[in-house]
């Protein structure tokens, strides 16, 4: 009988060890990746319970799986180089499973959902495909139509793929597969039970044969339109920003009798509009920002209309010249308890020497504000017929309402327009969402 190798003796010696240091083999463990769904956070790393797992997934994007022991485990996420857990849940690993953490952003916080991602392929020429809808603090509900169909055509025939998709500040869950065709579609996101309100476009979505994936949809930096990113089961992450932005225009002209007309990028967003006017919101296509007053071009420096944002164009001035002030927009409703109310001003009083100051209840929320500018927005209580709203020029009280109603989750914008003559009657207060 051989003697047994030195290589021998050494392997059966280590092999104990490895064994008890959790080194099971890949047979035994399951398989679990980070998906980064937000626009928020460039960077995330996820821990198991308190070991590193993955590091620095980037947004948009998916890390490769980590192979864990089948066990349970609190599944951690943070932003890379902080060390600072800002999103955990609780999850169980199975042998030969697979898992994504899917981390959004939602209301003020970080969340972080767990999937599994062993869904059975369907039949060939087929696809799956599940919808999962993290933005419904901000943009509320959705449904969710797959077809041939254009957005700005989608009929009284039209049926939606997913209805009245809403989540919580809460982890939120997908909804059932539904099984299509393999093929490309077109993707309508509008606000539940309206079909006109149309809150994301993906004009060709293509379905692989036997492919099964995931429409995650997530806020957008307007806090209304929702932007998408297809997670692929076991496979890549694809991005779809929304190709749109959400734009008003605010008139607050010389001239009491002056009309405007306004088209942005090519389309005709205001027409009409008296001297001193707020209009709605329309969808113009993200990017670059080419704007027309009454048919001549204005100057907008380096703004421009940005993937799934809401501006405002406040028009000021003599028509014959007009200046146009480009205004970002951040309709995110409030998620604080004390504060749930958002209240800014924008200044648009016309030959006003010096700033406006906003006040509510005397204490101030908007200070000097510029002419042509916006205050930030500040989170305030809400109120029940109780509110007193103040705008002054220095010692000078320009426009006052009192026994205001300020409901929770909406945010409020005083638009101060006209001039020194006009202002006490030209200023509104206006709900944005």
């Amino acid at each position: 009988m051989k003697r047994p190798t030195r290589a021998l003796l050494i392997a059966a010696l280590v092999l104990p060890l490895l064994q008890a240091c959790g080194g099971n083999s890949e047979e035994d463990q399951g398989s679990v990746r980070l998906v980064n769904a937000t626009t928020d956070f460039a960077l995330l790393d996820a821990y198991r319970d308190d070991s590193g797992m993955v590091n620095s997934v980037a947004a948009g994007s998916a890390s490769g799986y980590a192979n864990l022991d089948e066990d349970d485990y609190t599944f951690k996420i943070s932003q890379t180089g902080s060390g600072t857990t800002a999103a955990s849940t609780g999850g169980s690993v199975s042998a030969g499973s697979h898992y994504a953490l899917l981390a959004y952003a939602s209301g003020s916080a970080l969340q972080v959902s767990y999937l599994t991602e062993d869904e059975d392929a369907p039949s060939s020429g087929q696809a799956k495909l599940r919808f999962m809808n993290t933005a419904g603090v901000e943009a509320g509900a959705v449904d969710v139509y797959v077809g041939q169909v254009a957005c700005n055509a989608l009929g009284s025939t039209s049926i939606a793929a997913a209805s009245g998709l809403s989540t919580s500040t809460s982890a939120t869950s997908p909804t059932a597969y539904t099984t299509f065709g393999a093929g490309t579609y077109h993707v309508c996101v509008t606000a539940a039970n309206v079909k006109s309100d149309v809150r994301l476009d993906i004009p060709a979505l293509t379905l692989g044969n036997q492919q099964v994936a995931t429409l995650v949809l997530t806020r957008s930096s307007g806090g209304v339109l929702v932007n998408g990113l297809v997670v692929s089961q076991r496979g890549a992450v694809t991005p779809s920003a929304n190709l749109s932005t959400r734009v008003r225009v605010v008139t607050s002209t010389l001239a009491t009798t002056d009309k405007v007309s306004v088209a942005v990028n090519g389309t005709a967003i205001a027409t009409n509009y008296p001297a001193a006017n707020i209009g709605g919101y329309r969808l113009v296509t993200a990017g670059t920002l080419a704007v027309t007053v009454n048919g001549a071009s204005v100057d907008v420096g380096t703004a421009n209309a940005p993937s799934g944002g809401d501006l405002t164009l406040l028009v000021t001035g003599d028509l014959a010249s007009p200046k146009l002030s480009v205004i970002t927009d951040d309709n995110t409703p409030s998620t604080g308890v004390a504060e749930p109310v958002k209240l800014r001003l924008i200044n648009g009083v016309n030959g006003l020497s010096g700033g406006v100051t906003l006040t509510l209840d005397n204490d101030i929320i908007g200070d000097d504000v510029a002419f042509g500018t916006a205050s930030a927005p500040m989170t305030v209580a809400a109120s029940d017929k109780s509110a007193t709203i103040a705008a002054n020029n220095g010692s000078n009280l320009l426009w006052q309402t009192t026994d205001q109603t300020l409901t929770a989750g909406k945010v409020y914008t005083v638009f101060v327009l006209g001039n020194a003559t006009t202002v006490g009657t030209d200023t509104k207060l206006r709900a944005d969402r």
